[in-house]
This record gives C-alpha cells, structure tokens and sequence, in this order.
C-alpha cells in the first residue's frame, strides 16, 4: 500500500490528471483498481513515462499476483 500510495499522491500532482484514485476489491483485499481520468491521451502517455510511475511498476512486479491489466474506456452520459 506504501509503494501505492506514493504513486497516487504523485500522479495527482501531474499535468492532465483529472482524476486518479485507488480502490480495493471488497472480496479480496489483494485486488487493487486504479480509476483514473486524464485530459487526454497524451497526458496518459506522459504518466506512463514519469519517474513515479517507472518505479512503482518496479517496485511492485515482484508482489503482483498477476500482470497489470489496463482497460480505457470513454464516458458515454
């Protein structure tokens, strides 16, 4: 949660971010989701390339049940 929370109050500071929050599954407490809402996809791209992104990514692959999946989606209503 340590590594997590550091990444989150780093991205909200960043250029684009609209929204950026972590969830926990309720069922299991080892699922994590990330809802997150950028300016544009190139803010998204920007993120990925910030220095608090690459060394979350790092620090976390040891610990990861599984691959980090991404799903975007656009907003309808």
């Amino acid at each position: 949660l340590s590594i997590l929370r550091k990444l989150t109050d780093s991205t909200r500071t960043e250029s684009g971010c609209m929204q950026y929050e972590l969830h926990q599954d309720l069922s299991d407490e080892t699922h994590f989701t990330f809802i997150e809402q950028w300016a544009n996809e190139e803010a998204l791209q920007l993120h990925f390339q910030t220095d608090h992104f690459k060394q979350a990514s790092e620090d976390v692959k040891a610990i990861l049940a599984k691959p980090i999946e991404i799903f975007k989606y656009k907003k309808l209503f």
